[in-house]
């Protein structure tokens, strides 16, 4: 399946999903560093950002009249570099949860698709890779708007993988509240109750709110985590998290509408302290690029402060991928799932042979 050009001003972190997606949907499974400055030679120079992350001062800028940094050849050696820095990153944070491997180093790298064949590495793969899927459908590197079946079920999908691990944020339980729901309860109030059974934490209204709005069918929550502890007294450590699959997660802060849409439900509220998080499909510095002058971890670490102020805690791409692995023992154990998750575990699982259909 051919992948459509990336853009030299991307993100060192989407030029890395090229290569990776790339590397999937070739024959052999690889992409080697030579391909990937060949990619980048049909460029124009007019392509490139004069203040660009790659466009670092150097003492030998000066040579050659206008500088080396102008030189396109210069251009590609630095998207390759950061390209190959934020590889090893991931590298580096999952371990043997990372599908891919790196072989080489600057002068010549190639990146491999070695996904894992049993074991907890097994589902984490198919994680990544299904976060990796999403992100580059959403960034038009690869076209799947003819397969109507495939990319309707992108964000179900997600949801599901969601689900499936955020139990492992805090070493419980969870249910599926987003809509629709999968136990098909229509009513939100029903749903309500369930988590108020399980969780042992707050007391409905007795008629619902008489307002209306977009969310009256969740509340704006897709996920409720908990973890309850030992004897009869109730209260838990609570989550609520948020499920974004599009490319626009970051207009849609949970903290914003969770009260009223969901706690406005309550006559008792919930316990006061709780976690709110975002789960998202991307590596959280997605969208980090610094320009000349700037430090890149630096940066990065700077936007991770803000948003985790704006959305609670985030469960990225790389933190969903850990946590599945962790999650694995759990899922082996049907009794372990709500009743329903099983049957959507078979839909989840040939998304994943569709996955792997694209290296053949």
């Amino acid at each position: 399946m051919p992948i459509s050009a990336y853009s030299p001003n991307d993100s060192r972190s989407k030029l890395a999903d090229w290569v990776e997606i790339s590397a999937m949907t070739t024959v052999n499974g690889r992409q080697t560093k030579s391909q990937f400055l060949r990619a980048s030679s049909i460029l124009d120079e007019s392509a490139f950002d004069d203040d660009d992350e790659d466009l670092g001062d150097d003492e030998n800028d000066e040579r050659d009249g206008a500088g080396s940094r102008y030189i396109l050849d210069d251009r590609s050696q630095n998207l390759s570099d950061r390209v190959l820095d934020e590889l090893e990153y991931r590298l580096h944070t999952l371990g043997a949860n990372y599908p891919f491997s790196i072989e080489g180093a600057g002068v010549n790298w190639i990146v491999k698709y070695t996904p894992a064949a049993t074991g907890p590495a097994k589902f984490a793969h198919y994680s990544y890779v299904s976060c990796l899927l999403v992100s580059v459908i959403k960034y038009k590197y690869l076209l799947l708007h003819h397969l109507k079946k495939e990319y309707a079920e992108i964000a179900d999908h997600f949801q599901l993988l969601a689900y499936l691990v955020a139990p492992e944020v805090l070493g419980g339980d969870a249910y599926w509240i987003g809509w629709p729901r999968p136990d098909n309860s229509g009513k939100l109030a029903d749903a309500l109750q369930k988590v108020v059974d399980r969780t042992d934490l707050g007391t409905l209204r007795s008629t619902p709110p008489e307002w209306d709005s977009a969310w009256a069918k969740d509340g704006t929550v897709d996920i409720v985590a908990w973890r309850k502890f030992a004897g009869r007294a109730p209260g838990a450590l609570i989550l609520y998290g948020q499920v974004a699959s599009g490319m626009n997660w970051r207009e849609k802060p949970l903290r914003t509408y969770f009260d009223p849409y969901y706690t406005g439900w309550f006559e008792v509220t919930p316990s006061r302290q709780y976690l709110q998080s975002m789960f998202i499909p991307y590596p959280l510095h997605e969208d980090c690029k610094p320009n000349k002058g700037q430090s890149f971890e630096k940066l990065a670490h700077s936007n991770a402060v803000r948003d985790e102020r704006t959305f609670g805690l985030i469960i990225d791409r790389l933190r969903l991928t850990d946590l599945s692995a962790k999650s694995y023992v759990r899922l082996r154990s049907a009794p372990a799932l709500d009743s329903y998750i099983p049957d959507r575990l078979v839909a989840l699982f040939r998304w994943r042979s569709f996955a792997e259909s694209l290296a053949g």
